[in-house]
């Protein structure tokens, strides 16, 4: 899986995702711990307080899993 340990680098390869679509982090219950908009195609999140585990980060349809290390 993708392991991250402060930082989430994400590229966005669909650019109608980039007119402010909301990306999600959740944990494995569903909860949305973050909600940001994406305007760039290219950019980093800042998950240094995620607490070691596994999250999911969903935009548009596309829902990704990266372990918090």
């Amino acid at each position: 899986g993708n392991v991250v340990h402060d930082l989430l680098t994400l590229k966005i390869t669909h650019p109608e995702l980039l007119h402010g679509a909301p990306l999600l982090i959740y944990d494995y219950t569903g909860r949305v711990l973050k909600r940001v908009s994406v305007t760039r195609a290219s950019f980093s999140l800042d998950v240094h307080y995620l607490t070691p585990g596994m999250y999911f980060l969903r935009l548009g349809s596309s829902v990704l899993k990266f372990i918090k290390r």
